[in-house]
């Protein structure tokens, strides 16, 4: 490099860098790879020119990109302290975003849109920051406006449609979410060059493949018996964690587990696969109106031998209390232990924990002590999907956050009380919940305050309890 300018330098590394964003069909190593060259690229011209502005709010991009959230923030203040422009704002307000802390987003996103209203990137990140976020009619605002200065952007395509499905506009939400997620699931899984885009052509033999969390190819599922009915033949490739359950429950089809690795390991040749498609994208064909769900989920089988080992006698409730991830919203999806007194005090229960998180097992033990409720806590169950199903299915009641227990009690058609914030996701903001119409969505009253929710379930808890009774 020392041969070549500085100048030169910074435009191979942002070669690289929109090469890493703007490329969704890259293998996790070529991204990895590319974020790397990026990397050393802005390092080397930071070298020699420490103060450069526009490198370092390229470095702090890429750390923020890549959940360097402190550091990220660090280059990009002083890159905006350097050279004070609606770019460096708008950059700010992405990482807090990324590091979830919505209301610093939200106020580096309007200072920046202050600057330059026009700009449609602002438009689209603004959106962003409604989504999930309980104000679904502001995200369609900002979201459609992006979309009136760049009708082609598949992330304002994807804003717009998560927005409209929040509102439970799902014909209009569900093609919009769809053609913003076709460069990244279609293009995603690559089952040779004949195997075309499904587009709900009947009579041909159609490739499902599983995409985001185990969670939503179960929610997804929903719609497998209506493409069956159509296809000539189906061929599943799912979750690895997922291939007894999607085989068990849709026999006529062939089950691959593969859908979590880069490279196919099986011949799609072999089936005749004409067509592919993320299960993500079914709902466009099947479920534009309320009236287009079942009125029964009942599609995912459980093992019965699994439902015979944890079924036991008693009035047995499953209980979940923390799900996601940072990215997901763990905090305002989660209930800290210590705070479920109101249910777990509540006498004549047997509780059955379904948490899969680490420590899990530490914390039931710590609500014995506390509580001194009776509750089990498998970790071999919860880190079998197959027993699960099988234990879940068995009981009488579940008590949940909005995690993927939801869904495996929701596709067998068992009851749950879904403890559900305030800032949810477009599962759970159209209520009650279309596609598990048996589950009862349990809303906060105030943000992160759960107190009212618990205090709820416990009154329909000691109902049940006094209906056995009786």
């Amino acid at each position: 490099m020392q041969f070549r300018t500085l100048q030169e330098v910074l435009i191979e590394g942002i070669g690289y860098h929109q090469t890493a964003q703007d490329t969704p069909s890259l293998m996790k190593q070529e991204r990895a790879e590319l974020y790397r060259k990026a990397e050393y690229c802005y390092n080397h011209v930071l070298e020699n020119q420490p103060e450069a502005p526009q490198t370092l709010a390229n470095l702090g991009a890429l750390y923020a990109e890549l959940g360097k959230t402190g550091i990220a923030l660090a280059l990009l203040y002083r890159a905006q302290e350097l050279d004070p422009c609606w770019d460096n704002l708008n950059a700010i307000g992405a990482a807090y975003r990324r590091a979830q802390n919505v209301p610093k987003a939200r106020e580096y996103m309007l200072k920046a849109y202050e600057i330059n209203p026009e700009s449609p990137v602002i438009l689209s990140n603004l959106a962003g920051t409604y989504i999930n976020e309980g104000n679904p009619e502001e995200a369609v605002k900002w979201s459609k406006l992006a979309l009136e200065r760049e009708p082609n952007n598949p992330n304002f395509a994807l804003n717009y449609g998560l927005a409209l499905l929040e509102t439970g506009n799902f014909k209009e939400g569900w093609q919009w979410y769809d053609r913003g997620r076709e460069n990244t699931t279609w293009t995603a899984r690559d089952y040779g060059p004949d195997v075309k885009r499904w587009n709900g052509e009947p009579n041909k033999i159609v490739v499902v493949y599983g995409e985001q969390g185990v969670g939503d190819e179960i929610l997804f599922a929903s719609c497998l018996p209506d493409l069956i009915k159509m296809s000539e033949a189906v061929v599943i490739d799912c979750h690895p964690r997922l291939v007894d359950v999607m085989a068990r429950s849709f026999p006529d089809c062939i089950v691959q587990g593969t859908r979590k690795e880069e490279y196919i390991r099986w011949n799609p040749k072999d089936y005749g696969i004409t067509h592919k498609v993320p299960i993500g994208s079914l709902p466009r064909f099947f479920r534009n109106e309320r009236k287009d769900f079942p009125s029964i989920s009942n599609y995912i089988q459980p093992d019965p031998e699994q439902v015979k080992a944890y079924k036991k006698p008693g009035l047995r409730v499953g209980l979940s209390w923390a799900g996601g991830t940072k990215a997901t919203h763990v905090g305002l999806r989660s209930i800290d232990p210590r705070d479920l007194g109101p249910i777990l005090n509540v006498p004549g229960i047997d509780w059955v924990s379904l948490q899969y998180t680490n420590n899990a097992d530490l914390e039931v033990e710590k609500m014995r002590q506390e509580f001194g409720c009776r509750i089990e806590h498998d970790n071999e169950m919860n880190a079998d999907l197959d027993k699960l199903f099988g234990c879940i299915a068995g009981l009488d009641l579940i008590v949940t956050v909005c995690t993927s227990v939801v869904h495996f009690a929701g596709a067998m058609n068992k009851k749950a009380l879904v403890m559900t914030p305030i800032k949810s996701a477009w599962r759970y903001a159209v209520r009650p919940m279309p596609w598990y119409p048996q589950h009862e969505l349990i809303l906060q009253k105030t943000e992160g305050d759960w107190n009212d929710v618990l205090h709820a379930i416990a009154d329909r808890l000691e109902a049940m309890t006094a209906a056995r009774a009786a």
